[in-house]
């Protein structure tokens, strides 16, 4: 079983294929690497899928699958964003997702905000609540 279906390596500077690599390399899950993005250290990090959409330079909405209220965010370049195929995907154009659906390819602020500007792309937000700021944010991929 892959890594990234072992462990929750939110957070994880390191794609998921890379993650995946080493365990399959070394036999043996990597731990997680905590020198990426802050997490709220008093458990006010949550996680929401739903919509995207753009509000601001830097400023983001997501609106809840489940019907939520829609939850304000910043993104900086300290998020770690992966595309699937939207956002962005790997070099030759192909799609690139983990067993859940979720992108894997790194992408940048810019191609997020231009994404988010479609309202179309479905997302998994994990936030650090306390400070409204995107840790990470992984594009669903919806053929």
């Amino acid at each position: 079983m892959k890594c990234t279906d072992q462990r929750n390596y939110a957070g994880d500077p390191r794609s998921n294929a890379e993650i995946n690599s080493i365990g399959e390399k070394t036999g043996t899950c990597p731990p997680v690497d905590t020198s990426g993005p802050s997490r709220g250290s008093d458990g006010h990090q949550r996680t929401l899928v739903g919509k995207l959409s753009y509000l601001a330079p830097g400023k983001l909405i997501v609106t809840p699958d489940n019907g939520g209220t829609k939850q304000a965010f910043m993104v900086s370049n300290a998020t770690r964003i992966l595309g699937a195929a939207a956002i962005c995907s790997d070099t030759y154009g192909k799609v690139t997702m983990d067993s859940k659906g979720y992108g894997t390819s790194k992408c940048t602020v810019g191609q997020l905000e231009k994404a988010a500007k479609t309202s179309a792309v479905t997302v998994r937000v994990t936030l650090d609540s306390t400070l409204g700021k995107a840790e990470t944010i992984a594009e669903k991929y919806h053929p």
